[in-house]
């Protein structure tokens, strides 16, 4: 998804996404667990960013919770932040079995 920022509504647009659908080499179940063990469904809010770097927002659901948060290059805080180790680690997990590659706009 790219989005820009809105001035007249102090906001963000949608200017552009792709859905696509993805199976993880490792199955459901075991990426499923692996995200849970990196506790991405309770990790903390990342720390506030800087003039570069990259944020990542994260959105996940369980059937009894809905979380959204994000964090600003974890990888540049992971011996600063608390959860910016894990960040990382589920980064790397969606590059190796989904596919994703990391982009900068």
């Amino acid at each position: 998804m790219e989005v820009a920022w809105n001035l007249k509504e102090d906001s963000q647009i949608v200017i552009n996404k792709t859905i696509t659908d993805i199976e993880p080499k490792m199955g459901w179940d075991s990426f499923v667990k692996k995200l849970f063990a990196l506790h991405i469904t309770s990790l903390p809010s990342g720390p506030s960013g800087g003039m570069d770097g990259t944020r990542y927002n994260i959105e996940v659901a369980t059937k009894y919770q809905y979380r959204f948060y994000d964090y600003w290059s974890p990888e540049t805080t992971e011996e600063k932040f608390s959860g910016s180790e894990n960040m990382v680690k589920i980064i790397e997990l969606l590059e190796k079995v989904c596919g994703f590659k990391r982009s900068q706009i």
